[in-house]
């Protein structure tokens, strides 16, 4: 079994997924994986870069801190994208958050051996508030698309139900149902109508 599906089994809720839904499921996963991956390098490669010392005033107030919450918030959306293939549950919400704040404390602390870096907690927070912005707005939209898809699933049969209410005629809405093989019961005054026929 390979490791994606090891990976699934914690990260995505399919437990009413087929073999061969799951399989397909996993097959989309490896490309979004790729990019996860790339993005997920280029990130830690960007934050461990020796930095410089500057003197000078940014020109947008705490920049580094929006540029900290950006980046998260991506990695974020990349991580949903990824794993995330049917509705999550709030389990899933939250084991998201933990992996990917554990990610950027680690971030944060190993940032002390590079030059002219150093680690802080504001960042952390920074960090920790683009990936609860992410994971947020994933949450939502996954579960809204999930709502969606579960009234269109049950629209079909009402909606044919309603259509064959109004084709039907007033004369047989108001006439009971008859099955085609039921036996038609003779009125109790029959014989009398019949006259001499009356057995005696």
């Amino acid at each position: 079994m390979s490791l994606f599906v090891h990976v699934s089994r914690y990260l995505v809720p399919h437990r009413e997924l087929t073999p061969e839904e799951l399989q397909q499921m996993l097959r989309r996963m490896r490309c979004s994986v790729l990019i996860l991956a790339s993005y997920w390098i280029l990130m830690a490669v960007a934050t461990h870069w020796p930095g410089r010392i500057s003197s000078s005033e940014p020109p947008v107030p705490h920049l580094d801190k929006l540029v900290h919450t950006t980046g998260f918030l991506l990695l974020a959306v990349l991580w949903c994208w990824t794993f995330w293939q049917r509705k999550p549950s709030w389990k899933h919400l939250f084991l998201s958050w933990m992996v990917l704040a554990a990610y950027a404390a680690l971030d944060e602390l190993t940032q002390y051996w590079c030059p002219y870096r150093i680690p802080e907690v504001r960042d952390w927070l920074a960090d920790s508030v683009g990936i609860t912005i992410g994971l947020v707005i994933c949450f939502s939209r996954r579960n809204r698309r999930s709502r969606r898809c579960a009234s269109g699933q049950k629209s079909p049969p009402a909606q044919h139900q309603s259509q064959r209410a109004e084709n039907a005629s007033p004369d047989e809405e108001h006439q009971p149902h008859v099955p085609n093989n039921a036996v038609p019961i003779q009125p109790a005054n029959s014989w009398a109508s019949v006259g001499d026929s009356r057995p005696g």
